[in-house]
């Protein structure tokens, strides 16, 4: 991150790993220079702020959501996110903006949805273009939003299903504005997988030590 904020570029050499002689695409270049900033001007606490924000914004969203429901429910349910996003939220890696991101994604849906109508989705592509530059987590949000507008298309008009599929095309065109094009794309299909077995975070939750099992339980407990 340090690296490209100071070259004011993109595309800067890896030199941390062995594969310095290869071109690479950094899939999270935004994150890493948002990260980069943040310690040039308050070290380590300024990460640590970052990523209280970032947490207190998922939060503050589910709370706005619930507006209505009875106070103590609302803390329930919001302890139970906490609890939930413990182990994606403690390590300070881009992907605490996809939870953040997610969670704006959920909102437009949920507005849709209240609303019946799919005026509220306009800001979609937008929120694409940003989250495919910060993390590889747009492929979950991109996957969640197709699946809710097809689903919403059966009992919808043929005017709101064409502006349904107009979003989701629009949004993922909108994957294409970062600095690889679709070499993005290529880069995501070839490590996305689920036959990673040296990705920890990938392995199902009997197959890891049982401590990180601990906040689902809660959540669920909670729940």
């Amino acid at each position: 991150g340090k690296d490209l904020v100071a070259a004011g570029t993109v595309r800067v050499p890896d030199a941390y790993s062995f594969t310095t002689d290869r071109p690479w695409i950094n899939h999270e270049w935004l994150s890493e220079a948002a990260m980069a900033i943040a310690y040039d001007r308050f070290g380590p606490a300024g990460l640590n702020i970052l990523r209280i924000a970032i947490v207190l914004g998922v939060l503050a969203l589910a709370w706005y959501v619930m507006a209505g429901v009875p106070v103590h429910r609302r803390i329930l349910v919001v302890s139970a996110g906490a609890m939930g996003m413990l182990w994606r939220a403690y390590p300070i890696r881009p992907q605490l903006l996809s939870l953040l991101f997610f969670a704006v994604l959920l909102k437009l849906i949920t507005l849709a949805d209240e609303r019946r109508s799919p005026r509220p989705l306009l800001p979609a592509p937008l929120l694409m273009a940003v989250w495919v530059n910060a993390h590889g987590g747009w492929v979950v949000g991109l996957g969640v939003l197709g699946l809710w507008a097809a689903m919403t298309a059966i009992a919808a008009s043929w005017r709101q299903r064409i502006a349904l599929a107009s979003i989701v095309a629009a949004s993922l065109a909108a994957t294409l504005a970062n600095p690889y094009g679709y070499g993005m794309w290529e880069f995501l299909l070839s490590t996305v997988r689920l036959e990673r077995p040296l990705i920890s975070d990938w392995q199902p939750l009997y197959m890891l030590p049982w401590i990180f099992r601990l906040p689902w339980i809660t959540t669920l407990v909670v729940l």
